[in-house]
């Protein structure tokens, strides 16, 4: 898609898998079969008729719409966190049917809880999860006193 010059994006997440004596490290999507296109209403045929396209993902019989804010979140937790994983959360509607009025959508939530660092993505129903790593305590090396001495020969 990215040779008819549509933008897409990708986000992959770092998976580590330890065979018998060797551990290697893969690269995965981070939502498996999702790959975000910015495109508009016109353009949407021309996206299905490109080649793997299977369909779009669909909210309330429209293709979904994904806000910018929840792309930029996305790129900037993968960018400081190499090891995410995805959960799915419940998407409520407010008391209007309107699409655009998710729950929690208005801004991007970050959340420290149990040493993960955790974003909502509420337009997607997804929440992203990543271990944080706690600084190591270094112990304050205690200065080494000094202590004159005399040397053999000044003994005198």
């Amino acid at each position: 898609m990215s040779r008819n010059r549509f933008e897409t994006f990708l986000p992959v997440k770092t998976v580590s898998s330890s065979w018998s004596f060797l551990r290697k490290t893969e690269q995965e999507a981070l939502f498996s079969s999702i790959v975000f296109v910015r495109a508009s209403q016109e353009q949407l045929d021309e996206i299905r008729r490109t080649k793997g396209v299977v369909n779009f993902l669909y909210w309330l019989n429209a293709p979904a719409v994904i806000s910018q804010q929840d792309i930029a979140g996305i790129r900037e937790f993968l960018s400081r966190h190499n090891q995410v994983q995805t959960v799915h959360v419940p998407v409520r509607m407010s008391d209007s049917n309107d699409r655009s009025a998710v729950t929690a959508a208005a801004d991007l939530k970050v959340a420290h809880v149990q040493n993960t660092e955790r974003v909502l993505l509420a337009s997607l129903g997804y929440m992203l999860v990543a271990p944080v790593q706690q600084p190591k305590a270094v112990p304050a090396r205690e200065v080494p006193m000094i202590y004159p001495y005399f040397r053999y020969t000044d003994a005198g």
